[in-house]
């Protein structure tokens, strides 16, 4: 498998319907787009001005007082995403919450600190993984279900699995089956 600069993923041929290998090729797709996206935004994004600040961070966004800044480390190890709240004269600021490597994460605490998602609309990933068993525990248990219904929760199970990809075991699920050792 190769990622070129521009993110674009290849792999050879001969891999063609092979499962782990496109699964592979799909995780490794979606990285490369998510990379792309942030080494884009640090690069091109003007320089945070604010006081006392010890490193120069990119500003990547602000909303209601909240700002969302990324910098490269130094040696090119990787980068550092962290929100913040502006202090109350917006010259400085304070509260950090730091994310070491982890976009997705920062850009999803941004939304819920500056309030663009409330924070009730988000589920946790062990809300996530617990509705996720459930719902596959319904549709494994032979009910009878509409084939709207039936569609519907299948593609919850899957939007869950874009989120959470490994599958989640027996002791996981809360459905008063829990195996204990």
């Amino acid at each position: 498998m190769f990622v070129s600069r521009s993110g674009d993923v290849f792999f050879e041929k001969n891999h063609v319907g092979q499962k782990d290998i496109e699964d592979l090729y799909d995780m490794t797709a979606d990285l490369a787009v998510e990379v792309k996206e942030y080494t884009t935004a640090v690069e091109n994004s003007p320089q945070l001005k604010a006081d006392r600040l010890d490193v120069a961070f990119r500003l990547l966004a602000e909303f209601n007082g909240t700002v969302f800044a990324g910098r490269k480390w130094q040696n090119d190890q990787g980068y550092q995403f962290v929100t913040w709240r502006w202090n109350f004269d917006r010259t400085g600021v304070t509260l950090g919450h730091y994310f070491e490597d982890h976009y997705a994460a920062a850009k999803e605490d941004f939304a819920i600190r500056s309030g663009l998602i409330g924070k009730e609309k988000v589920f946790s990933t062990e809300q996530m993984k617990e509705i996720q068993g459930c719902v596959r525990e319904y549709l494994d248990s032979g009910l009878e279900l509409s084939q709207s219904r039936q569609k519907l929760l299948e593609s919850v199970v899957s939007q869950i699995e874009e989120v959470i990809p490994e599958p989640i075991g027996q002791t996981e699920q809360s459905s008063g089956m829990e195996m204990k050792g």
